[in-house]
């Protein structure tokens, strides 16, 4: 299976998208990050500004109203069987059914406002339960406490199985 990207060839397209939701957000104003939401099977993906959000305190890379770099992906069959893709970014990545969550799960009624987070820093991913009332397990094991994320992880939130993948930037040329 390859990744399909958008037509500018900077972002994973879902196979039923037709436009890049990525992109189309890139004309509107500066600095203001997306993400999508899970509404259901029959919906389709959409951009929603959250980074200008006064509500959120974020880390902040590369500088103020820089948006920041995909670092990985969350890939779900649950909902579609062609499957979903979520961009995964640098610093915190909260999951969960909360407008605030840069991965937005509202069709699984057993995922939680803030459900999980995970994190990139330097020397890799670290995932942590955010007192979910059903937990998150990685491989099968429920997470107690900020662990490690490995490569190729199963990870689950509710209802919702996702697969994770660490991405590494091409080298310079």
């Amino acid at each position: 299976m390859s990744l399909r990207l958008c037509p500018a060839g900077r972002h994973p397209m879902d196979p039923g998208w037709e436009v890049c939701p990525y992109c189309a957000s890139e004309g509107a104003s500066k600095g203001q990050a997306t993400h999508r939401s899970i509404q259901g099977p029959e919906d389709r993906p959409r951009a929603v500004p959250t980074a200008a959000s006064p509500e959120r305190n974020r880390t902040v890379f590369g500088g103020a109203g820089e948006p920041r770099r995909v670092v990985g992906v969350l890939v779900t069959y649950t909902w579609r069987p062609e499957g979903e893709i979520f961009p995964l970014r640098e610093g915190r990545n909260l999951v969960g059914s909360a407008e605030e969550c840069e991965i937005r799960v509202t069709a699984d009624p057993q995922a939680s406002g803030r459900h999980a987070c995970i994190v990139q820093r330097p020397g890799g991913f670290w995932i942590d339960d955010e007192k979910s009332m059903n937990g998150t397990y990685v491989d099968g094991e429920l997470v107690k406490e900020k662990q490690r994320l490995p490569d190729s992880a199963v990870i689950r939130t509710g209802n919702t199985v996702w697969r994770f993948a660490a991405l590494e930037p091409p080298p310079e040329t």
